[in-house]
């Protein structure tokens, strides 16, 4: 008021008014000063504002306390020199005998019986929650890239900034302690702030458990019963792979008012505390450098920068990373380029592909807005992440370099990959919408068919129709009992309820594209499922469609509709884009090249070359479809007979061949006696697949060979012409010049189309259109030629047990030697699911020598030098040096 005078403030309506205070706080608190500040702030806007906007002006005058408390934040300092001492002093704790066996038996009741999923391997995070009545479980495991001691201090030093921070409480702090040489305990007090600005208080007791060395319990009870409470158990946990990490899991009960029963509340509640859990293991991370990353820290870092946890959008997420996180700060030291690569990335915008040429020391910024932005586009294109980031790295020079530098990135971009693609509008949604078209456009196209046939009184293709459908779903239905069938009934009628309602392939698109892995309990993996509910799909519904279809169209007297050589169209077309995605996704699944790299590989690396494969892959079968479906049906007209008895001699040789050279079991595992039935039902379909649609990916070796695709194709090409030959007197002239047009277009365009393909691929791998190999041989091969043990576990026991059984002696042996060594050291490859695997297999062989059903022989181990050599020196013999003498 002092200033009107001097300052008029005519036409001013508001006035506000601040005052600070600051006052010295006498005690230092770990050698850091500290000072105490108070705000006062009076704003007048001299007008009739609603309380509600007030209060949220408000805030924006107390942010100015909160960045100043930023600016002059001495946390670390702090925590730096108190925490050691914190950590020194739980080093000295004993382990506690029975109250640590106690502690410890609470916590495995706590965590096991809530988590209803096998359990993550050390390198795994995991996290779930369920809620019941009026009470809420959760659990987590995490890694803490800090010591055993160091990780149990912070969590013992409940009432540190750190951890109020990433709490999110108003205030936290230790109220009481105590300690003897087996346990300590502390009260503690915190204060949260609800979303109504009301303030609640609970108060729990801490206990601390030295189980032993290695491990370490804090369990936390409530003092005083409210109308809710919470407990929790944390074990700690010496990484067994990395001794300087931790691994932690986290077990949290959650209960409010009997009469409550807010699912959601509680859920809320329990994500809270679990999410607080992976903020600490966030805070350790980012004190990680960047030479101590490994792919686990790839994707945790990864991780990090996709959750936006209370944030509007992932580039304010990414800027909070980047100041904070010790790795990525040196590694944008190095490459100053990284953050702006990294914000087009998590951009998630579709751009135009322009690989870049430059090396990794010569990046610009520009060539680093580039790099961002082809990833998106190679995402885009691709049904697997994994597929996406390998075409990228191919294409742009100075990535596959980071990479090969930095190995850990390669975990990194595959996590953000991901993430990417599940939030993008053009990743899932596109991938879940492009399946769900063509699968309904063909299913309406074909329904519409339908309706028309039964409408004009055509009874035998009406009928012939609707088999053909019903015959899918009832395929579909199958797969899903073989698929789902160990994994409860719930979960099979989700799935046959997926499947009746006609969105099975969208559905399994969206897993893959999604990026699940194989399930606990089932028996193939996302994307080997999805592709045999295409082949259902193309065996049942879309090449039994397109016969009918050409048969209703050569029989009809007058000139078929537009309908009808529409839906043909559709379903050839179809059917063309389907087997292009199988043999397309098979082939540049990075994977899958690693596995096997003399076979898949031959989609270059080159993009244009990759898209001309593509449209060559959707238009042979397209056209051999036609061709085939043609031929079939010319053949009836003259009799049924030559139908039946093609196909029976055609079948009749194939499964004799498999059967002579002991190919006939599927490699897929199987159990029961409806075993054999159904290998023979999956070789037939896969072999009539083949002869009408040439599928690429068929030439493998688990299915009908290389060799044998080659011959069929060649019978395809001549098939046809015979076919009207001996039908001229059958269809009248008109039509058969028309036929005959029709047939040397579809011949002429399969051929043009081959050759293009043929030309485009890489040149090593036309000798797998040659090859004599079998799925067993091959099985029994990748079994001697690797060189490491998951190699050699994954290639025989993830196939059926009667495609390697002619070695069963030399896989047997090489269990004996190394099955102690694994059982003692569990290696991260030896899965729960293989590890029951090996078990199932090896009684099996047991059984067939007659021994008892034990793995590792009681007593001396049987295996000497003599038998090791004798095992055709196939490598099994380096790993005599690695057995322990039991007995």
């Amino acid at each position: 008021h002092e200033l009107d005078a001097e300052i008029p403030i005519e036409g001013v309506l508001g006035s506000s008014k601040s005052t600070f205070v600051f006052e010295r706080v006498d005690s230092n608190f770990e050698g850091i000063p500290q000072t105490k500040v108070t705000m006062q702030t009076r704003v007048d806007i001299a007008g009739s504002v609603p309380t509600f906007i007030m209060n949220r002006l408000a805030k924006r005058f107390a942010n100015n306390l909160s960045m100043m408390r930023k600016k002059f934040d001495k946390t670390p300092l702090i925590e730096a020199s108190h925490r050691p001492r914190l950590a020194e002093a739980l080093a000295q704790i004993r382990p506690s005998g029975q109250e640590a066996e106690a502690a410890l038996e609470q916590f495995k009741a706590l965590f096991d019986t809530r988590d209803g999923s096998s359990k993550p391997r050390e390198s795994e995070t995991y996290q779930a929650a369920a809620t019941r009545y009026h009470k809420g479980w959760g659990v987590s495991s995490v890694g803490f890239s800090t010591r055993l001691d160091e990780a149990a201090a912070f969590l013992w030093d409940y009432g540190s900034r750190t951890n109020t921070k990433i709490s999110g409480d108003l205030e936290r702090r230790v109220t009481e302690e105590a300690a003897n040489n087996n346990v300590l305990t502390q009260v503690v007090l915190r204060k949260v702030l609800d979303k109504k600005n009301v303030v609640h208080e609970f108060k729990n007791k801490m206990f601390l458990h030295k189980i032993d060395d290695d491990t370490v319990i804090i369990a936390s009870e409530p003092l005083e019963m409210s109308a809710g409470s919470t407990k929790y158990a944390i074990r700690l946990r010496r990484n067994g792979l990395r001794p300087s990490h931790t691994r932690a899991d986290l077990a949290v009960e959650v209960s409010l008012e009997s009469k409550s029963k807010h699912g959601k509340l509680l859920k809320a509640n329990v994500l809270s505390l679990l999410n607080e859990f992976s903020r600490m293991s966030i805070h350790f991370h980012r004190q990680m450098p960047l030479d101590e990353f490994e792919a686990d820290d790839g994707r945790s870092l990864a991780h990090d920068i996709l959750w936006l946890d209370n944030l509007k959008t992932r580039q304010e997420r990414l800027a909070i990373v980047s100041t904070s996180s010790k790795a990525l700060k040196e590694l944008e030291e190095k490459y100053p380029w990284f953050r702006i690569m990294m914000e087009k990335v998590i951009e998630g915008k579709l751009h135009m592909n322009r690989p870049v040429k430059s090396k990794l020391v010569a990046v610009t910024e520009s060539d680093a807005r580039h790099l961002g932005k082809n990833l998106i586009p190679a995402l885009r294109s691709k049904k697997k992440a994994e597929t996406g980031l390998d075409q990228w790295t191919i294409q742009n020079r100075a990535i596959k370099e980071l990479l090969e530098e930095h190995g850990f990135l390669q975990a990194f971009f595959l996590t953000i990959s991901k993430g990417v693609v599940k939030t993008a509008a053009w990743g899932l949604l596109w991938r879940v919408t492009v399946g769900a078209v063509l699968s309904v456009t063909d299913l309406a196209t074909d329904i519409t068919v339908l309706v028309g046939f039964y409408v004009n009184s055509r009874t035998e293709y009406f009928e012939a129709a609707l088999m053909s459908i019903v015959a899918s779903f009832l395929l579909f239905l199958l797969i899903v009992y073989l698929q789902y069938g160990k994994t409860g009934w719930r979960r099979i009628l989700k799935e046959t309820a997926i499947v009746l309602v006609g969105m099975k392939a969208p559905w399994d698109a969206y897993k893959v594209a999604k990026g699940e892995e194989k399930e606990q309990g089932t028996t193939l993996d996302p994307l080997m499922e999805m592709t045999f509910n295409k082949a259902a799909e193309l065996a049942a519904e879309a090449i039994p469609s397109v016969l009918i279809q050409i048969s209703a169209i050569i029989d009809d007297p007058n000139d078929p509709s537009k309908m009808v050589l529409f839906s043909v169209i559709i379903s050839a077309l179809t059917t063309g884009f389907t087997s292009a995605q199988i043999s397309y996704d098979f082939d540049t699944d990075p994977a899958k090249r690693i596995q096997s790299p003399d076979f898949y590989g031959y989609v270059p690396d080159n993009p244009r070359k990759r898209t001309i494969i593509f449209f060559a892959l959707v238009l042979m079968p397209s056209f051999q479809l036609l061709m085939k479906g043609l031929c079939f049906v010319l053949l009836a007209r003259v009799s049924a007979a030559y139908v039946y008895a093609y196909i029976l001699a055609d079948l009749s040789l194939f499964l004799a061949l498999k059967v002579i050279r002991r190919d006939l079991c599927y490699w897929m595992r199987m159990e029961g006696w409806l075993m054999w039935p159904i290998c023979i039902l999956i070789r037939v379909g896969i072999k009539l697949i083949t002869d009408f649609t040439g599928i690429v990916q068929f030439r493998h070796p688990n299915e009908v060979g290389g060799v044998y695709w080659t011959l069929n194709l060649l019978l395809n090409l001549g098939g046809l012409f015979v076919a009207l030959h001996l039908c001229q007197d059958t269809i009248s002239t008109e039509r058969m010049v028309i036929l005959w047009k029709l047939s040397v277009m579809l011949t002429l365009g399969f051929v043009l189309t081959f050759i293009i393909f043929i030309f485009n691929i890489n040149k090593k791998f036309i000798s797998t259109f040659f090859s004599v190999e079998t799925g067993s041989q091959m099985t029994q091969r990748k079994f001697f030629e690797a060189t490491d043990a998951s190699e050699k576990a994954k290639a025989v026991f993830g196939s059926n047990y009667f495609v390697w059984m002619p070695i069963r002696k030399d896989v047997k042996l090489w269990i004996d030697v190394n099955w102690i060594i694994w059982n003692d050291d569990r290696p991260i490859w030896l899965t729960d699911e293989l590890h029951s695997r090996i078990v199932t297999d090896m009684k099996k062989i047991r059984k067939h020598e007659g021994e008892n059903g034990k793995i590792v022989p009681e007593g001396s181990m049987r295996s000497n030098v003599s038998e090791l050599e004798f095992s055709k020196g196939r490598g099994i013999s380096a790993q005599l040096s690695n057995v322990r003498m039991t007995g």
